[in-house]
């Protein structure tokens, strides 16, 4: 209360600053450090604490002509609650000193108080999160993959008063296709259901079934799921049972736009299942599998003008026939085939049709990129349903945010038609008014004259300034308060035209009619449906937390009285028994069949027909670069085995060691430098012996011979190193002459190493490397 917050003592600023913060939290605002006074010892007497609401912009801010960025959203209304505490130096302790409880503005509600901070700055990560589940699940699993996926699917049920599930399985009792829905997803697509685009994506579980997710586009122009499908293969009657099964779960409201990527088996599927639906052809894929069928740039270019491009549809057959004739494609085969479909792909076609901005399937390719955080190829069915739901609370959470901005911030007005601009700003959520001010701003670069006047009716005709040839017709009827345009942008986007707000500042039409205002793109457009279909004034999640503490309250009244004699125990213990059996048969019957779901054995793993791997099997194989054959490689090849290596060896069973062992070519070793080092690193232990510095011994290679056709002869020098644990063994040729082409005379290698196919030395490659190692271990 007021009074008790004025008598409130703290011990110290810290914990008045803990108990303003609190306070504001509970409240629905967010609280901030302002003035703070200090005596002449530098220390803190007194704080004031006040929302962060409080003051105004400047107005410097928001008239900058030369703007580099978008003006952040308006959110300081000069708000007058505050907190103020000062020292006692009497009792050292923090006093109330004025405290103004009163807000000139609604405050933050409920469900959106917790992102005060941001939704990352938990105390318990989410990673410590995701492990506890992790633990929880993986002791759980017992009775296989099928059986617990089921029970997780019936546990959603019984705490969702709305979950749709289902699946079916075959003659021995494999689990095949699976399908479910929660409730919020449910509602999201009664309000935003008129539009859907789904698309399978692979590799996403072990079984390698083909996911489906269902999407649309919410008021915030946000990608929505509506539900989820795991498929055994990906055949016509397949889709069917899908689609059908999508149909059940949403009461029976089927989607007036499909959008996919036009493979048979949905189209023929969606034919079948939902006849009314308008299907599209996702422009992306049109445009690669034009560019994988005709392999000119110039084509596509215009190709992609014919999709996208805002055209009466009466011209389409002669912008084709234009096309064809320009690139020489008359007798194409793909693009008589490509003609066959073109009503269900070329915007022309489609533009009098509602598609939210929708016109590919890349929001599908967006969720399978999002998912991959959450899921893989190695999650088991429970795993993937879990890691799912995972995701899909992710884009919840990216809705709720845009609503918090939507609903407590302004937006900075940016044109000179700021009535429209405001009046826009009151009724759109944030993402769709900042396309609205784009049309605004194109509207004053329009000309506008009358074509016809018919009593409450005018005609007019709309042109962009210097180009005449971009002309548009807008009908105004004054008494039905409806404006139309020829672009369409209205009944294919939901927003007015630039032509419109053209029309309307001619006519000076100040509000903004009720036939240009969308339902679904405003703040309250999910609102509007719950307060209307259900039962209740107030969000799904808060409903069952009251029922469930309604029943709750019952249930301890009811253990309070029953357990203090055995005869009432056994009674309503009984009876409740029998009542939850009752209850649990009517919501498994309506979500999931009648089956034991003890006996459903786990599904095969199924080959899905996706893209293929794009590593190949084949291998080009290397051939010698020397006789140029297959089998094998320079050191090893036939023709240059010929020669032998004589020196001095220690613990070998001959006395030569082949060039085959020794891996060199003795013509590329004749033209080395004259010098190598070799470098081995010096271990100290019980069974090495200590370096000793040795003489000069002498040996010959013999079949190796120098440019001047003798024999090479080398010296060996060892040296030691005892301060950095190396020791070198020198290996230099005496009578050999110097190679002008190779400019590096000395290469270390480590001899404890793998050695190397090819090291660099000048010119040449590692063979003469290969050559003195092994002289090393020989020696």
């Amino acid at each position: 209360m007021v009074e008790e917050i004025w008598n409130l003592e703290f011990r110290t600023e810290d914990e008045a600053c803990q108990f303003y913060n609190a306070y504001s939290c509970w409240h629905g605002f967010v609280m901030r450090k302002d003035d703070v006074v200090s005596d002449n010892q530098g220390r803190i007497i007194s704080r004031q604490l006040i929302y962060n609401k409080e003051g105004w912009r400047n107005m410097r801010y928001l008239d900058l002509d030369d703007r580099s960025r978008e003006a952040r959203s308006l959110t300081r209304t000069k708000c007058p609650a505050q907190l103020r505490v000062k020292l006692d130096y009497g009792c050292g302790r923090w006093k109330v000193s004025c405290f103004v409880e009163s807000h000139n503005h609604d405050l933050t509600p409920p469900q959106f108080a917790h992102l005060k901070g941001g939704y990352y700055h938990a105390g318990f990560t989410r990673k410590d999160l995701y492990n506890h589940i992790d633990r929880y699940r993986q002791s759980k699993v017992k009775n296989g993959d099928a059986n617990e996926a089921i029970n997780y699917l019936i546990g959603k049920s019984n705490n969702d008063p709305l979950f749709f599930g289902k699946y079916t399985f075959t003659s021995d009792e494999r689990l095949e296709p699976i399908f479910w829905a929660d409730g919020q997803s449910i509602i999201d697509y009664h309000c935003f259901g008129d539009i859907v685009a789904f698309d399978s994506t692979y590799k996403k579980n072990k079984y390698k079934k083909p996911l489906v997710i269902f999407s649309g586009r919410n008021h915030h122009r946000q990608t929505v799921i509506f539900d989820s499908g795991l498929l055994s293969d990906e055949t016509t009657e397949m889709y069917k049972w899908l689609l059908e099964s999508f149909v059940e779960a949403m009461g029976g409201k089927s989607p007036k736009v499909v959008i996919t990527d036009g493979d048979l088996a949905m189209r023929d599927a969606i034919k079948n299942v939902l006849p009314d639906a308008t299907h599209r052809f996702c422009g992306w894929h049109l445009q690669r599998n034009a560019c994988e069928n005709i392999k000119n740039p110039n084509f596509l270019r215009d190709f992609k003008g014919l999709i996208y491009d805002n055209n009466d549809h009466r011209d389409f057959d002669r912008r084709l026939a234009a096309i064809l004739d320009k690139h020489n494609l008359i007798r194409s085969t793909w693009m008589e085939k490509t003609y066959e479909t073109g009503a269900m792909w070329s915007h022309c076609f489609l533009r009098d049709k509602f598609f939210g901005y929708i016109r590919t399937t890349s929001q599908c390719k967006g969720i399978n990129s999002l998912i991959r955080f959450y899921v893989n190829r190695k999650n088991t069915l429970i795993d993937f349903m879990d890691n799912l739901d995972r995701a899909l609370k992710e884009y919840r959470n990216n809705e709720l945010i845009v609503d918090f901005k939507s609903q407590c911030s302004e937006p900075v007005m940016i044109t000179s038609l700021e009535v429209y601009e405001r009046s826009a700003s009151c009724y759109f959520t944030r993402n769709i008014f900042k396309e609205i001010c784009n049309e605004i701003q194109s509207a004053g670069a329009l000309n506008i004259k009358v074509l016809s006047t018919t009593l409450d009716k005018v005609e007019f005709s709309v042109t962009a300034l210097g180009d005449p040839a971009k002309d548009r017709q807008v009908e105004v009827d004054r008494g039905k308060k409806l404006l139309l345009c020829s672009c369409k942008l209205f009944e294919s986007c939901g927003i007015p035209c630039s032509h419109v707000f053209c029309a309307m500042k001619f006519e000076n039409i100040l509000e903004f009619p009720d036939s240009l205002i969308y339902k679904r793109w405003t703040k309250n457009a999910k609102n509007e449906f719950i307060s209307t279909e259900m039962p209740v004034n107030d969000d799904v999640e808060r409903v069952l937390n009251f029922r469930v503490g309604a029943l709750a309250s019952n249930c301890n009244k009811l253990c309070d009285i029953a357990c203090k004699d055995l005869t009432d125990f056994d009674e309503i213990q009984s009876e409740l028994v029998n009542l939850v059996i009752f209850l649990q048969s009517c919501k498994q019957g309506k979500s999931t069949p009648n089956v034991n779901v003890e006996g459903i054995n786990d599904p095969f793993v199924v080959k899905s027909k996706g893209a293929p791997s794009k590593r190949s099997s084949w291998r080009k194989k290397r051939a010698c670069s020397n006789c140029h054959k297959h089998g094998h490689y320079y050191k090893r090849c036939p023709d240059l085995m010929q020669h032998s290596v004589k020196g001095n060896p220690r613990n070998r069973s001959d006395g030569n060691a082949s060039a085959k062992d020794l891996d060199f070519s003795p013509e590329r070793f004749a033209n080395s430098s004259s010098s190598f080092s070799i470098k081995f690193e010096h271990h100290s232990g019980p069974k090495t012996k200590p370096f000793k510095k040795g003489g000069i011994r002498k040996f010959t290679v013999t079949g190796m011979r120098n440019p001047k056709g003798k024999d090479n002869t080398f010296d060996e020098v060892k040296e030691s190193q005892q301060d950095k644990g190396h020791s070198f063994t020198n290996y230099k040729c005496v009578n050999d002459v110097m190679d002008e082409k190779c400019d590096t005379p000395h290469v270390q290698i480590d001899v404890r190493d793998p050695l190397p196919s090819s090291m660099p030395c000048g010119n040449k490659q590692g063979s003469y490397i290969a050559l003195f190692a092994s002289m090393h271990r020989t020696l």
